[in-house]
């Protein structure tokens, strides 16, 4: 979505204004992000406003507080602005825009990208895209000013991104603009304005988090330059992100591991409840279905304070009788996690299982847990078969590095 803004009036001109740096000079602002920076209306989402979502009104999201200080220290003149955002945006997509970063000849320019951004996080498939981004604007101002802000979530965003986005500001001669100061506010989420009902919405910075961004921008804008290097220098070498990735709590309320044995111990809140039987000498989930047009699955919420960002992994033994044959390959007996994120979208992966009659045998999910997740449930059960599924003891592991596949059995 672009938004471009010839004029924006001079808004909550009150605020205070640092002149350490000379900002009359810029005239032409970019702005390019995701739903932080800009979101249109959605019904689905519970959210009707045309601005950076969750503010409570146009003038309360970072980009207009943000412009307001500059057009206080303009005198009153508003610069022409370009706001380039919208739900969901990840920095590869961003890249297909390039050629109007260039355009628009900013001679400053804002870039808040990141948090939607799951897979390929690493060199080369997000923190050159993000190079290449940078690269665009320059193309359009070779004297542009950029600052670049790291990466909303609370408590600590992902300093892996982090990292990466200043190993490109550092490339580029770019701001990086840190919001070390913001995400661990808990006040800085709308969640605690309680304004809206929905998860993703709330997953968002509210008016406080929104003035955090601005106030740290404006402190970047109006704080030393940093040198400008050459655009062709070499990237900084990737390290090992180890020591880099979010600490797990480990706590009674937030374990990094978990043992389901079905004894009522683990403290998942399963609905509907489960139906435990003895097999083997130990207790395990029965779940039957006699209708293949119907499904059966227990759900158990997970805590995405502690597994966003981190490798879930889910291991567990299950046994089969008599199951229908699958109408998609999707459907049949489910070991599954159920994720969903900020702009409202859900994902369901699973360890695939076999159909008909089975012995017991091990079904392993490892799956990475996005940055912007806001609701994560495991789900065992039945989907669109009959028969009857048989559930071992399940452990759940939470991890910062994504483990090992399991040895081959010889054979």
């Amino acid at each position: 979505m672009m938004r471009t803004i010839m004029m924006i009036g001079a808004l909550g001109l009150t605020c205070g204004i640092s002149r350490a740096q000379d900002v009359t000079q810029y005239q032409r602002v970019l702005f390019i992000g995701d739903s932080i920076t800009l979101h249109g209306p959605a019904a689905n989402l519970g959210w009707s406003g045309n601005w950076g979502m969750a503010a409570s009104a146009e003038d309360k999201d970072y980009v207009h507080l943000f412009i307001a200080k500059l057009t206080q220290a303009r005198n009153g003149s508003a610069p022409i602005v370009a706001i380039l955002g919208g739900g969901g945006g990840k920095v590869t997509d961003k890249v297909a825009s390039a050629s109007s970063f260039t355009d628009f000849h900013a001679d400053l320019a804002v870039v808040q990208l990141g948090e939607n951004d799951n897979t390929n996080v690493n060199e080369e498939g997000f923190q050159r895209p993000y190079e290449g981004i940078l690269a665009a604007i320059q193309a359009g101002n070779p004297k542009v000013r950029i600052l670049c802000t790291g990466v909303w979530g609370y408590p600590l965003g992902n300093p892996e991104k982090n990292r990466m986005i200043r190993a490109a500001c550092d490339k580029f001669g770019a701001t990086y603009v840190d919001l070390g100061k913001i995400t661990p506010n808990p006040a800085a989420r709308v969640l605690l304005e309680k304004r809206f009902t929905n998860a993703a919405v709330n997953w968002h910075p509210g008016d406080v988090g929104q003035a955090g961004y601005a106030d740290a921008l404006w402190d970047a804008l109006t704080g030393p330059a940093p040198a400008v290097t050459a655009s062709t220098a070499a990237a900084p070498a990737v390290t090992s992100v180890s020591n880099s990735v979010p600490p797990i709590v480990s706590n009674a309320e937030k374990p990094p591991t978990i043992d389901e044995l079905w004894t009522g111990s683990s403290g998942l809140n399963w609905q509907p409840q489960p139906t435990v039987e003895n097999e083997q000498g130990h207790p395990v989930v029965r779940i039957n279905v006699t209708d293949p047009t119907q499904a059966l699955m227990l759900g158990a919420p997970l805590d995405t304070t502690v597994c966003n960002g981190h490798f879930v992994v889910i291991e567990t033994r299950v046994r089969g009788e008599g199951i229908s044959p699958k109408p998609n390959h999707w459907n049949g007996v489910k070991v599954m996690l159920q994720i969903g994120n900020a702009e409202g979208k859900y994902d369901y992966p699973q360890a695939y299982l076999p159909d008909g009659t089975f012995d017991w045998m091990p079904a392993r999910l490892v799956e990475r847990i996005p940055d912007n997740t806001v609701s994560l449930a495991l789900r065992i059960g039945l989907e669109n078969v009959s028969g009857t599924a048989f559930f071992d003891s399940l452990h759940i592991t939470i991890s910062t590095n994504e483990p090992p596949a399991p040895p081959q059995a010889s054979p």
